[in-house]
């Protein structure tokens, strides 16, 4: 990568910024599923590792629930990132919000828009605010090192938000990401169309984010340490489902009513398997645009960092749970709370039974679909490197087993041992061999670049990745060899263990920007690469 416009940074500064900011490791780690461990008090490789805080400060104040701003073009909003408490069980746990509140605030705005976003930290920790999913200008995405410096404790920076597409996005901070998203700095954008039609009419519009925490026998998170990441071999996997930060998520509607759910995934590394028994659902759109075709669907997997649109409708009274499906078992994400009223028409069902066809969406991937059978110009193979001795234990488990998709961790111990300064998640440019920010790759602007990617089931830990390219949008146009013939613009794609899947990117922003796994461990294990579009 070239050298940094208007701060002119270094690459190295590049990589120190994101991999080692004033001294921390981006290494933060969650939690594994529960054991009869105490984590809390157990130190992974080696007693004097230093550790993050778990203590509640007293004059914290108790966690808010989210609201809605309706942003108009021009505005000022304010986020103060802050150290606030939450009651779990029996327990006073430490977290971190916007403006108090997890999830932070809904900002609300039209397409075509623009507005100031004012950060201010309050909380302990360097921070930034990065706007997943949005293609804005590159200075402003939240990347140390790249248009901005760390937001120490008690700085603020104001960052300018341009809402180029309709859709669902989210923002969360982009230094020590798999600690300050963990403890609950995360929230949504909702950028509206002009055009009222552009999404069927229905009763209401609930918008949820999912995430998992994790909490050990005590009632407290395991450590997160200052200069490293533990849980770096499979990533935080919480034994907490939670719903809008409410582990009894509840949603109440009418006998009759057709309800759209805008879903985003803000775990750091669990993979939701959707379902709703009993319950009609309507696939309708993904992270930067609509389907070609809607489709009705009874499961959807949702990947950290995707996002999901769906409708549902609700014609008969009770109660109906939506729930995660992994590893066998059934866990209830939130519940709908059906009721009939009075004087209450449904007028929406037609149209919620309507699959409807997007011409303007299928004319966009023409020159996607002329890609499709091309040979990719770009190879990657995701991949790991383990230390002698926990490759030696992973001799002894049988990969050729291991599931396309983990939904559990299925060994904590290890997991939790295991840090970002033995563990090593590679990303290797099939052509050149570079891993990771060694790589160096430039795009022509408003260029089609078709990439491969493969999933290595031979290496140390298979395991999946949902893959990230900041700035920029792409097509997943196969997997495993079959094509794929309901297209949609997408910003993160889950890559199962041993899959292959190919992409067709369009490089329409201009700028330095990264691409990564989104499971945040193993983005602070190395797992990113740098890209140019000019």
């Amino acid at each position: 990568m070239t050298s940094f416009i208007k701060h002119n940074c270094s690459l190295a500064f590049f990589v120190f910024s994101i991999l080692n900011v004033a001294g921390y490791s981006l290494a933060f780690a969650g939690a594994g599923q529960h054991s009869k461990e105490n984590h809390s008090q157990k130190q992974p490789k080696g007693e004097k590792a230093k550790t993050l805080s778990d203590l509640v400060p007293t004059d914290a104040a108790l966690v808010k629930k989210s609201k809605t701003i309706e942003v108009q073009g021009g505005a000022t909003i304010t986020l103060i990132a802050s150290i606030v408490k939450q009651k779990i069980g029996n327990r006073m746990v430490r977290r971190l919000a916007y403006n108090g509140m997890i999830p932070g605030p809904i900002l609300k705005a039209k397409v075509g828009t623009s507005i100031s976003l004012k950060v201010i930290n309050r909380t302990n920790i360097e921070t930034t605010l990065h706007s997943h999913g949005l293609r804005l200008g590159y200075l402003n995405d939240g990347v140390p090192g790249v248009g901005q410096a760390p937001i120490k404790p008690g700085e603020e920076f104001v960052y300018k938000i341009t809402f180029p597409d309709t859709g669902l996005f989210w923002y969360h901070p982009h230094i020590r990401e798999d600690y300050a998203q963990e403890m609950g700095l995360y929230g949504s954008y909702v950028v509206t169309p002009v055009d009222p039609k552009y999404y069927n009419p229905v009763d209401r519009e609930e918008n949820i984010i999912l995430d998992d925490l994790n909490l050990n026998s005590q009632g407290k998170m395991p450590k997160f340490l200052e200069e490293e990441t533990n849980y770096a071999l499979m990533g935080r996997f919480g034994n907490i489902l939670l719903a809008n930060n409410d582990p009894k998520y509840q949603i109440n509607v009418r006998e009759g009513e057709v309800v759209r759910f805008l879903l985003t995934n803000a775990s750091n590394t669990r993979v939701y398997r959707l379902t709703a028994k009993g319950v009609s659902l309507k696939k309708i759109a993904s992270d930067l645009s609509r389907y070609e075709r809607e489709e009705k669907i009874e499961e959807a997997i949702l990947a950290p960092a995707e996002r999901l649109v769906v409708e549902a409708y609700f014609p008969k009274s009770g109660e109906f749970s939506f729930a995660h499906i992994g590893s066998g078992k059934s866990q209830t994400l939130f519940k709908v709370q059906v009721k009939k009223q009075k004087g209450f028409i449904a007028k929406n069902v037609k149209d919620f039974e309507t699959l409807r066809s997007l011409a303007e969406i299928t004319k966009e991937m023409e020159s996607v679909r002329k890609l499709q059978d091309s040979k990719p110009e770009k190879e990657i193979v995701l991949s790991v490197t383990l230390p002698e001795a926990l490759k030696e234990h992973m001799k002894h488990m049988n990969h050729g087993s291991a599931p396309a998709i983990e939904w559990d961790d299925p060994m904590e111990s290890m997991n939790y041992e295991s840090t970002s300064k033995d563990t090593f998640w590679k990303i290797i440019d099939k052509s050149s061999g570079k891993t990771n920010m060694d790589i160096d790759w430039k795009f022509k602007l408003n260029s089609l670049t078709k990439i491969r990617i493969f999933n290595d089931p031979n290496s140390d830990h298979p395991m999946h990745h949902p893959i990230h390219f900041h700035g920029q949008r792409f097509v997943i146009t196969a997997l495993d060899g079959k094509s794929i013939s309901n297209l949609v613009w997408k910003d993160t794609a889950l890559v199962p263990n041993g899959s292959t899947m190919d992409i067709v990117l369009e490089a329409s922003n201009p700028g330095k920007w990264m691409a990564h796994c989104h499971i945040a461990e193993h983005l602070h294990s190395g797992m990113m690469l740098g890209f140019d579009v000019m």
